[in-house]
């Protein structure tokens, strides 16, 4: 079994924010607690908002896509729609960027803007796709999601 296989399998079992975030902060190693920290805060704001709750399976599907990158960055961006699905993005410049929507059972919406090896205009990739196929998806691009996308 895949070791993204194995941390699927355990997100599976939880069930609370609580819980899914414990397991991130214990199995995920991240150079800074921004992450953990943002996602409280998102988890508090979305809480005083009658109208607005966070995505368990989104945050499940984020954890799944963090914890499948080795020594992944602090996001730029880490954010919530008004449907409760997270939004991550990391972004060296205008033409280097990778924004994800994390959704439920696992997949996610995502637009990767990169440099163009034959013209002056950035490429443009987007689509949607199951979290593990993705981040296989980046490998093969040799998209890597350090300090320097």
């Amino acid at each position: 079994m895949l070791v993204s296989d194995s941390l699927r399998d355990k997100v599976d079992k939880l069930s609370t924010f609580e819980e899914i975030l414990s397991h991130g902060v214990n199995t995920i190693e991240l150079q800074e607690h921004y992450l953990w920290e943002r996602l409280r805060e998102l988890k508090e704001l979305c809480d005083t908002e009658e109208d607005y709750d966070l995505s368990l399976e989104s945050l499940k599907t984020m954890l799944l896509f963090v914890g499948s990158i080795p020594t992944i960055s602090k996001p730029t961006s880490l954010t919530v729609n008004e449907n409760g699905l997270l939004h991550v993005e990391w972004q060296k410049d205008r033409q280097n960027s990778l924004t994800l929507r994390c959704k439920d059972n696992y997949f996610l919406d995502y637009v990767i803007f990169k440099p163009s090896l034959y013209i002056d205009k950035r490429t443009i990739l987007k689509g949607s796709m199951y979290v593990l196929d993705f981040v296989d998806y980046i490998r093969s691009l040799e998209i890597k999601i350090h300090h320097n996308l």
